[in-house]
């Protein structure tokens, strides 16, 4: 997240108040911030609620976040609906939510983020939806996350399909780069 120069000091110390585990004061610096028009402290806020297991507030801070478009916000709030932390579980909502958030994420010009993806695929696993897991996990993998890539091996223990998957793609890029490398030296003697 980039933060704008005038909330820069505050922010650092709001931050530096969560890190020390001063959440009182991270909070009420978050929201003096989010007052003065700085909307991406919501998803701190939500983040901290949530900490201090205060599941209404982190709702209402996520939702607000939501609204700033912050990916955080939406994998956040999903999150709390799949695990029915402090409300009943909801798995349809919890998708929802994360479908909205893929949505923002592609209308904002951003790629998806990971983590969303990665929830979606622990959501299928939960609704017996294998088929849907393994596409939501290789997503969230071939975005760079290795976690899916983990649970797509646990889901295919027997094979280990996507160990091999992986060993493929990695072969492929030591066979891309080893050509690159060839032609940079080729180029260079011919240079020479």
């Amino acid at each position: 997240m980039i933060v704008p120069s005038e909330f820069e000091s505050r922010w650092l110390a709001a931050s530096e108040a969560f890190e020390k585990d001063n959440k009182e004061l991270a909070i009420k610096l978050f929201k003096e911030l989010y007052d003065d028009g700085f909307g991406c402290c919501a998803t701190e806020l939500g983040m901290i609620y949530e900490s201090i297991q205060n599941m209404e507030s982190a709702i209402f801070w996520y939702q607000k976040g939501m609204r700033e478009l912050d990916s955080d916000s939406f994998v956040g709030l999903a999150n709390i609906y799949a695990r029915g932390q402090g409300v009943e579980v909801n798995l349809e909502y919890a998708k929802e939510v994360l479908s909205i958030g893929a949505e923002a994420c592609k209308a904002c010009k951003e790629k998806t983020d990971h983590r969303i993806n990665l929830l979606l695929g622990d959501i299928h696993l939960l609704e017996n939806d294998e088929v849907r897991a393994v596409a939501s996990y290789r997503k969230s993998y071939s975005q760079g996350n290795l976690i899916a890539l983990k649970r797509l091996n646990c889901l295919d223990k027997e094979k280990g399909n996507y160990i091999r998957f992986a060993i493929g793609r990695i072969a492929l890029f030591f066979k891309v780069y080893i050509v690159l490398r060839k032609d940079i030296r080729d180029i260079r003697v011919r240079e020479f």
